[in-house]
């Protein structure tokens, strides 16, 4: 507002309070300074006791009057309507903004009173500012991580207004700002300035920095924003696809990112800080994850133009108990503490428990942990186990020796034998803690030099000991005798005899002949069982009902097998081979014709003078196929393989297989009754070969 302008038409009202008495003019009630905004009517109160002089105010130290109309001040009027009282009140009153008044209030002297005055009333004329602005315009793009300069201003206020800056969430910003502020040039006014230094973070992107003017003729603070747009490097985050992951599962690794610029970003795994080889994207796929990588940092790095960003995770892999190290045997003197380890690796940590083995099938908890100290005695050493289990996985378990430290103690087999001319070995056992430090070896009460030649000498640790081979190469006559192996260690030596004879040695060309001939065996036998099995196989199917049977004695049955085989083996002789290997050796090419029919015999009828005998029918003249069902071809059922007369290719017109013409017609078994000898006997059934 322009100086020696008038700001608002106001009504003063001035009052002035007094009593006419004969007592000394005193105040007993004063003006006070006051603040009013422009458009506000003010009051400023006075009351007078025992006013005896005139009555007036003054402004600036400049008297208004003492009429009640005030006409040199048409702003101002005095109201005195009530008795002993006068009200000074002021019309339209526009006060300049640039003029801090003051008022007083005065009485004159009279009748011997002398003239006083109130103390001064200053009245404040408050001013709202103009609406602030932010001098870096309303957006700015800049870079995380850049210090960046922000300027709020104010102006025309009065009193100088406060400014405040805030972040888009609320949030007041305090650090790193500085004000200032300066009148204008009326005087009266303000002009204020705020700067704030702000290093803008990815969470700036977008958002809003506002700056607030406060001032006590404003009822709501006046705000202006910025809007800042805010190039950042990724911010990444790894996550797991999975809450547990147990050893040898397959794992899966997303990496996501928030960037600006947000495209063209380039993904890069590393596993303990070590790059993984390949273009993985925003996925990396672990197959069959192993214990070895179990707390191993998995990290992503993700960049853009403006620059890398990364985030890791710390893998926590579930796998079962099993051992570091192998746990081992201890030992001690007799009274002293020893102190075994059972060396875990479980995730989670395993509980272990110690058990004392004084048997097989026995054991008692001794102890809990990965350790454990026992005092040697005659009673604690011995064998121990300790188990490891973690939930969910099988528990493990090792066992170990605790010895009591002394002298050896040495065993061995005697006699032993060896071949003259080999290799010859003897043995003996020792058990010793600690361990031999020197071995002797006798023969004849001679110590043998190991160290070269011949002889040698081979250690193989036991359980709590050593198991000793003196070995002798190219045995002669003279290597068989006593001998005697002494050990020594630190607490005392022991020894041990052994008798070593020869054993005579197996010729050469009898362990060849055996070999050969238990191959040779097995060769026949393989044989003889095929050959089993390939027999065994009928030559026809029996009949279906029964219908062939063998009537008579078992005497004359045999006797008649025997006769008919005979003249089988005779006949198949011509071609240098038996009925059996021509009768396999044919089976494949000969089948029994599909246009020959089973053969049909009128029944023969029985004479009551035969004395049980039946006539040989005539083939020749009776034989007369009928048809064969095609459903039916049985190989079996060839010619050549029922009759090995047919065999020659010469030999034709002869009976059909055995056991045929029972299959196709029943009836015609009762006229195929013979002997062997050609005299049918009362009851034979005669075979057809």
């Amino acid at each position: 507002m322009m100086e020696g302008r008038w700001l608002d038409d106001r009504q003063l009202a001035v009052t002035d309070l007094w009593q006419m008495t004969s007592a000394v003019q005193t105040f007993s009630t004063e003006p006070e300074d006051q603040s009013v905004e422009t458009g506000q009517t003010v009051v400023l109160p006075c009351k007078v006791d025992g006013a005896a002089g005139a009555v007036q105010w003054t402004r600036d130290e400049f008297g208004l009057g003492v009429d009640r109309d005030l006409p040199s001040w048409p702003r101002y009027k005095d109201d005195r309507h009530r008795p002993r009282r006068c009200l000074l009140a002021g019309s339209a009153a526009r006060w300049r903004s640039r003029m801090t008044p003051v008022f007083q209030c005065q009485v004159g002297a009279a009748a011997g009173s002398p003239g006083i005055r109130s103390r001064n009333a200053r009245l404040n004329v408050l001013v709202p500012p103009s609406a602030p602005r932010i001098v870096q315009g309303e957006d700015l793009s800049t870079t995380a991580g850049v210090v960046i300069k922000l300027q709020c201003e104010s102006r025309g206020g009065k009193p100088p207004p406060k400014l405040e800056w805030f972040d888009s969430d609320g949030t007041q910003l305090e650090n790193n700002i500085t004000s200032e502020d300066r009148h204008m040039s009326d005087g009266k006014r303000y002009v204020v300035e705020s700067t704030i230094l702000l290093e803008p973070e990815a969470r700036h992107d977008g958002a809003n920095i506002t700056c607030k003017a406060k001032n006590e003729a404003l009822d709501e603070p006046q705000s202006v924003a910025l809007t800042l747009h805010v190039k950042y490097p990724p911010e990444v985050a790894v996550e797991i696809d999975s809450t547990q992951v147990n050893e040898y599962d397959d794992v899966t690794f997303k990496c996501s990112a928030t960037a600006n610029p947000d495209d063209d970003l380039i993904f890069k795994w590393f596993i303990r800080d070590e790059v993984v080889v390949g273009d993985h994207g925003r996925e990396l796929k672990l197959s069959s994850i192993g214990r070895e990588l179990n707390s191993a940092a998995v990290k992503c790095d993700v960049t853009n133009e403006i620059g890398t960003g990364s985030h890791s995770v710390d893998l926590d892999i579930r796998y079962g108990p099993r051992f570091r190290e192998e746990p081992k045997d201890a030992s001690a003197e007799v009274g002293e503490k020893v102190t075994v380890k059972c060396d875990v690796d479980a995730n989670p940590s395993p509980e272990i428990v110690w058990f004392k083995r004084d048997c097989e099938g026995c054991q008692k908890v001794v102890g809990l942990g990965s350790e454990l100290e026992i005092t040697v005695t005659l009673n604690s050493v011995g064998r121990y186990e300790c188990r490891a289990a973690t939930t969910g996985f099988p528990e493990i378990s090792r066992q170990l020796m605790v010895f009591a430290r002394g002298r050896p103690e040495v065993s061995a087999r005697s006699p032993q034998r060896g071949v003259a001319g080999g290799t010859v070995t003897v043995e003996c056992v020792v058990t010793s803690v600690p361990a031999p430090s020197a071995t002797v070896w006798y023969l004849y009460g001679r110590p043998i030099r190991t160290d070269s030649g011949r002889y040698k000498t081979v250690d193989e640790p036991i359980e709590g000991g050593v198991r000793s081979l003196l070995v002798i190469s190219g045995a002669s006559e003279s290597d068989f005798g006593l001998y005697n192996c002494t050990f020594h260690n630190e607490y005392g030596a022991d020894s041990a005899t052994v008798l070593l004879q020869k054993q005579e040695s197996v010729p050469l060309l009898i362990v060849l002949s055996g070999v050969v001939g238990g191959i040779i065996v097995i060769i026949s036998a393989i044989l003889l069982l095929v050959m089993c099995r390939r027999h065994r196989q009928p030559g026809g199917r029996a009949p279906a009902d029964g219908s062939e049977k063998t009537s008579g004695r078992p005497s004359d049955q045999s006797s008649a097998d025997t006769d008919l085989k005979m003249e089988l083996r005779s006949t198949s002789s011509l071609s240098g081979q038996t009925a059996s290997e021509r009768w396999d050796d044919e089976l494949s090419s000969y089948r029994y014709p599909d246009d020959m029919t089973d053969a049909s015999f009128p029944p023969v009828r029985q004479a009551q003078n035969n004395a049980g005998y039946i006539s040989y029918p005539n083939y020749e003249r009776d034989y007369a196929p009928s048809p064969v069902p095609a459903s039916y071809a049985d190989p079996r059922l060839s010619a050549r393989y029922g009759n090995p007369y047919l065999r020659a290719n010469s030999l034709t017109n002869l009976p059909p297989p055995a056991g045929y013409g029972a299959r196709r017609a029943a009836t015609a078994t009762a006229a195929q009754h013979i002997t062997a000898a050609g005299q049918p006997p009362p009851g034979r059934l005669a075979t057809h070969v």
